[in-house]
């Protein structure tokens, strides 16, 4: 199954029956003039049958590039890819499970 939602920051979104998620914030990395763009990083709660998970990921995207390169990450059984976003704000996310 799949589903798009829109996750907004510091708001709970029940995914499935099993799994909520809560989008904590964004941040960047500061990279070296001319280097690899800046990461944007993904912090999020999962909470799965009542067990909390914080993790955080390293997303190669920027607002630009993400119209036609897709981030994805796994966690669990579940497949996320990062659509749109506004820093810090939102995300809407592609999930599969």
């Amino acid at each position: 199954m799949t589903k798009t939602i829109k996750f907004e920051k510091g708001k709970k979104v029940q995914v499935n029956e099993d799994l909520l998620i809560t989008f904590i914030s964004h941040s960047h990395k500061k990279t070296t003039i001319g280097g690899h763009p800046s990461p944007l990083i993904v912090y999020l709660k999962y909470e799965l049958k009542g067990v909390e998970h914080e993790e955080s990921y390293y997303l190669k995207t920027s607002y630009e590039s993400i119209k036609t390169t897709k981030s994805e990450w796994e966690w669990n059984k579940y497949t996320f890819s990062l659509i749109d976003y506004q820093y810090d704000d939102y995300m809407l996310i592609e999930v599969k499970f």
